[in-house]
């Protein structure tokens, strides 16, 4: 029997034969070969193996472990993952049948699988099936570098690690010699990480603003390094919505708020309304810690966006946010994309003619808050009178020689903040009729409900005083009420989506 003797470490390679860097994010820690009898004569330097990689899934603010293994492990913990492709390529030159080549490997493998002089064979992938496995078959013997270069979205990857073709498996006790392994399997893990988009559009207009808020996760940590990326990522809708560097936040949901221009830098672009936020060094060194002291920490971005018109849009804004991170373990990038979020804004068209079908010019109305059966309701509590909304700056709107009114860039009134179904109602009220045509009396309540394209068409009839009122006024008064209900009752009041009239 031949002995071979290596410089101490920790057991894992002795037992498994897997050497891994120090700063992988999966599988850790162990590097060389402690002193234990092996027979290289037992090693059949012609014959070939199998790798089997079974990948597992950890939660976000959970640790990877020290999980490596050349025999079958139960129990381990995480969820099986599939579609995450390993790549393995043997290192040149290596000859495990020979002490000194067991040396030379040993070498090799407590070095770091990221180097770029690391002389490399021809590279073969798999891809890992619902069982989370992936297989590597008909492997000679040697020494192989495994590096993981395709995950999901939302997946942290693990490091590169080296695997020994065969591995020796583990003895029973300290007296027993060990035995050589062709089949073995090893268990990297990774993590997850997610990213949340939430949105306050409660009551938003045109002119008003929305604030998105984005909650993502610091990727798990990789031994002693340091986060080497931190990004986010979010491309307004350029139609409806713009926003600038300082109507951006960036902190922590334990409270910590980072500094604009110190920890992170903020780009916008004025046309396309693309937002890239990215943490410099020291911002990425505070995120680190950030992690260290509180695995659950998460990042918290916000957004404050200004409304525009609907214009030629169908009014709907749908957006989504996407982190990209790296947390400096010498595996890829993550990218991360969030939940979309989506909210719709819709039109109001007034028509105001008379008896005879003609368009009145000069009639001014406000917009209110209301129940359903036409109560205003004050949309400023601060005030005790009853205020009209103010909308793209305007409280009042006048028909136009056309008759007419748009109010572009209303907010609907049966869904708001993403999710919240909710049942509001706009009520439209006159202040002002054209001259010699009397007022309306009563408020017209509707609602702007759908999906895209909401539009409110109200057409308005007035009522020449000619017709009806004496020079007092009075009767005259009670009979528009009256002929204003019959023709509310007639339909004539209509309040359709998609621009249908009466």
């Amino acid at each position: 029997m031949a002995t071979i003797s290596f410089k101490r470490t920790a057991a894992f390679v002795a037992a498994f034969g897997i050497a891994l860097a120090p700063a992988t994010a999966g599988i850790a820690l162990a590097q060389t070969v402690t002193n234990v009898p092996v027979d290289l004569g037992g090693i059949d330097a012609n014959a070939s193996g199998t790798l089997t990689v079974v990948k597992k899934k950890l939660a976000s603010d959970e640790t990877p472990g020290e999980i490596a293994s050349g025999e079958t492990m139960e129990g381990t913990p995480g969820t099986l993952l599939p579609g995450v492709t390993f790549t393995v390529q043997p290192v040149t030159g290596v000859d495990l049948s020979t002490n000194a080549g067991w040396e030379a490997a040993s070498k090799i493998a407590n070095g770091s699988p990221t180097d770029p002089d690391l002389a490399l064979g021809a590279a073969t992938s798999a891809t890992t099936n619902e069982q989370g496995e992936a297989k590597f078959t008909d492997l000679p013997v040697g020494l192989y570098l495994v590096t993981e270069t395709e995950v999901p979205e939302g997946v942290v990857p693990s490091g590169p690690f080296f695997v020994f073709l065969p591995m020796t498996s583990a003895a029973s006790d300290a007296t027993s010699e060990t035995t050589w392994n062709y089949n073995p399997i090893v268990y990297p893990k990774n993590t997850e990480s997610n990213v949340t988009k939430e949105v306050q559009d409660a009551d938003q207009n045109v002119g008003d603003s929305i604030t998105y808020t984005i909650t993502s996760d610091i990727p798990a940590l990789a031994g002693d390094t340091t986060i080497s990326k931190y990004e986010v990522y979010d491309d307004l809708d350029e139609e409806q919505l713009t926003t600038t560097a300082d109507q951006i936040t960036v902190g922590l949901t334990d409270g910590t708020t980072f500094v604009q221009g110190t920890d992170y830098t903020v780009a916008v672009d004025p046309v396309t309304q693309a937002v890239s936020i990215e943490f410099t060094e020291q911002g990425r060194i505070a995120l680190t810690d950030a992690k260290k002291a509180d695995a659950a920490v998460q990042v918290v971005t916000t957004i404050e966006a200004a409304v525009g018109e609907i214009g030629t849009t169908d009014g709907v804004v749908v957006n989504e946010a996407k982190t990209v991170t790296n947390n400096g373990g010498g595996g890829g990038d993550t990218t991360t994309p969030s939940n979309e979020v989506k909210t719709t804004w819709g039109k109001l068209i007034v028509n105001k003619t008379n008896e005879d079908g003609e368009k009145l010019e000069g009639a001014t109305f406000e917009l209110y808050r209301c129940s359903a059966g036409g109560v205003l309701e004050d949309s400023n509590t601060e005030t005790p009178e009853i205020d009209p909304l103010t909308v793209n700056g305007e409280t009042a709107w006048t028909t136009d020689a056309e008759g007419a009114i748009t109010v572009d860039g209303l907010h609907v009134t049966d869904i708001e903040n993403n999710d919240d179904a909710i049942e509001k109602n706009y009520c439209l009220v006159e202040t002002q009729a054209p001259a010699g045509y009397a007022k309306l009396v009563d408020p017209i309540p509707f609602q702007l409900t759908g999906e895209a394209n909401v539009t409110y068409t109200a057409d308005v009839l007035n009522v020449d005083d000619d017709d009806f009122l004496p020079s007092t006024g009075g009767m005259g008064v009670g009979l528009i009420i009256a002929v204003g209900a019959g023709l509310i009752g007639a339909g004539a009041y209509a309040a359709r989506r998609n621009s249908q009239t009466a």
